[in-house]
């Protein structure tokens, strides 16, 4: 079977939909229609009908179960206007704007309509319409050839098996014509009439006559039956049409669609999607969400959606059209909601309208989730598979100085230290649960060791006291040991003579582990810089602030160290044989004696 070829449409094959006099439309015109449409709406007020119109327009029925009964299907509306007057008829029709291929344009133009009108006199047939300029016999033609390459498919809000049934069947069509699914039926069907040979033998001496059993040349009822084998989590096979639940099932639907899309005759695709979040949880909404995203921004699908789920609500870019309906007093109403601000939104659609606030809610827990999730991955991939414990500092110059502290001492084959680059990112660990940490570690314990400074107070979990965290190694909910540098007394003689008091003479960095001669000398070899003055320092008084700093040793506590040198100071240190420090020496033997105690 030759290649289909695939016909992109930047902004999808259908520009515009017109539907007149159908269920609950009088008359509502959409436009500038895109890759991705998506219609909003409280219940009843025509969302479906959008669908169910395209379904009629392209198959000839409302839906998989009914035809268009116009009794039922023409507008209430429009039905009353009707009764006593001659002059109004009784008709709906569907008219859509189609964007020509470029195959198309020498024939059918840029920009062309096609108009179907049913009536209680033409049904099941339509009367058609066609743009003014298709005006000759070949013209037409060409439109009938387009029209032919489109597949409309559309899949109810309640997806019961018959949905998947009727697709499956449209898998077999899309298939069937393949060189290699024909020999794989051939050598099937040779392989029936050798395993029954003794039956046909019997047979044709009975009968008289040549008679061997063979499949039947349509499988389309065949494929209908068949269901998928799913692997549940704990490894057993498990039927999805029978077994697994409805959230399950529908996540399928698109991937099947997609399956009968790429493999199909049909050179254009068009989707009618209801509620595609039915059944779903909101975790897996968001997922297929963005997977129905991903497929109309690839051009060879255009999708019509009807949805009330903040998931598609959040969907933002190139492609996607989003279309909000209300009821109106004489007719359903419509705004572009694309690019629309809130407030003028909701003014449209009501004070009760929600979903703006809970898209944002589910907006920033997804940003969130998304955050977390690339943290796990980035700390998977530094992380050696090993069974030793795991001590996260600050940052590069912090796992210098710990390493060879480790080193001296040959502990540093007992914990692997890795920098996560600033406090800041130490902030995602108090928000990961214990399943979370288990997937980034394993089985390995995991401890953080921060600055007491406000940055390195701030990641800390909310039920760990920053006092007692300067004193020990403190367990959080989810497993992970927190510790702060202690404030030493030299630092605490800076900030009394400062004026900063009570809870606020807690900031400490690393550097302040090593005292202020020591700087000193660092200062005078030109590796270690003052930066700029600490967070502490404005909780002093200015005039005592003033006064502190005429001390010099009182500077390296209110001035914070050059982020510049912080790495050629640690080096300076270990050159000059003086990164050993008592404060820093106790908080990791207090570290190594609790990773040899069990958990």
């Amino acid at each position: 079977m030759a290649i289909r070829q695939r016909i992109i449409s930047r902004s999808g094959v259908i520009s515009a939909i017109e539907i007149a006099y159908f269920r609950s439309f009088y008359k509502v015109h959409f436009e500038t229609l895109d890759r991705l449409n998506i219609f909003f709406g409280e219940n009843d007020t025509g969302k479906s009908n959008v669908m169910r119109a395209l379904n009629l327009f392209f198959n000839g029925v409302i839906d998989d179960l009914y035809e268009f009964d116009f009794d039922i299907d023409f507008s209430s509306k429009r039905a009353s206007e009707a009764q006593g007057a001659v002059d109004v008829r009784k008709f709906s029709y569907v008219k859509i704007w189609f964007r020509t291929p470029a195959v198309h344009k020498q024939a059918l133009g840029e920009e062309f309509y096609v108009k179907r009108t049913w009536s209680q006199s033409t049904i099941p047939d339509y009367r058609q319409e066609q743009s003014r300029h298709i005006d000759t016999s070949g013209k037409r033609q060409s439109l009938t050839k387009f029209l032919d390459k489109i597949s409309f498919t559309y899949i109810p809000a309640v997806k019961s098996h018959d949905v998947y049934s009727s697709l499956l069947k449209d898998a077999y069509s899309a298939i069937s014509q393949s060189d290699a699914f024909s020999n794989a039926l051939r050598t099937f069907t040779d392989e029936i009439r050798n395993q029954t040979a003794d039956l046909s033998t019997s047979l044709n001496r009975s009968l008289g006559m040549s008679s061997d059993l063979a499949p039947p040349t349509d499988l389309a009822e065949l494929f209908g039956t068949l269901d998928f084998q799913t692997l549940a989590l704990g490894g057993d096979q498990m039927s999805l049409l029978r077994q697994r639940g409805d959230g399950v099932q529908a996540r399928h639907i698109p991937e099947i669609m997609s399956f009968i899309s790429e493999k199909d005759s049909h050179q254009f695709h068009i989707w009618g999607i209801e509620e595609p979040e039915n059944s779903l949880s909101i975790n897996s909404s968001i997922l297929l969400a963005d997977r129905l995203k991903d497929i109309a921004q690839s051009g060879h699908i255009q999708l019509f959606l009807t949805t009330h789920s903040p998931s598609f609500y959040s969907l933002e870019g190139r492609g996607v059209r989003k279309v909000f309906l209300r009821a109106g007093a004489v007719d359903v109403e419509s705004i572009d909601g694309s690019n629309v601000d809130t407030r003028k939104l909701m003014e449209f659609m009501g004070d009760r309208f929600y979903l703006p606030l809970v898209a944002k809610g589910v907006q920033e827990a997804k940003e969130k989730a998304d955050n977390l999730e690339d943290t796990v991955n980035t700390l998977k991939a530094q992380i050696v598979i090993r069974d030793r414990p795991i001590l996260f500092v600050e940052g590069p110059s912090d796992e210098t100085l710990i390493k060879r502290l480790l080193e001296k001492t040959n502990q540093n084959e007992q914990i692997d230290v890795i920098p996560l680059g600033s406090a800041t990112h130490a902030d995602r660990f108090a928000g990961m649960t214990e399943e979370l940490i288990k997937r980034i570690l394993g089985a390995r314990k995991g401890y953080i060791l921060l600055d007491s400074d406000k940055a390195g107070r701030k990641p800390l979990p909310n039920k760990i006291n920053p006092e007692h965290a300067k004193t020990k190694w403190i367990k959080s909910q989810n497993s992970i040991k927190w510790r702060l540098i202690p404030v030493s007394a030299e630092a605490n003689a800076a900030f009394d003579a400062a004026g900063v008091i009570g809870r606020e003479k807690q900031g400490a960095c690393l550097e302040d582990c090593y005292s202020a001669a020591t700087r000193q000398s660092a200062l005078d070899a030109g590796t270690y810089a003052l930066g700029q003055p600490r967070e502490i320092a404005h909780q002093g008084d200015l005039f005592a602030i003033s006064d502190a700093l005429k001390d010099d040793s009182h500077k390296f506590y209110l001035i914070r160290p050059s982020e510049s040198h912080k790495t050629r100071f640690i080096e300076w240190l270990i050159q000059q044989n003086r990164e050993e420090c008592p404060s820093i020496r106790a908080i990791l033997d207090e570290l190594i004696a609790d990773c040899t105690v069990d958990s």
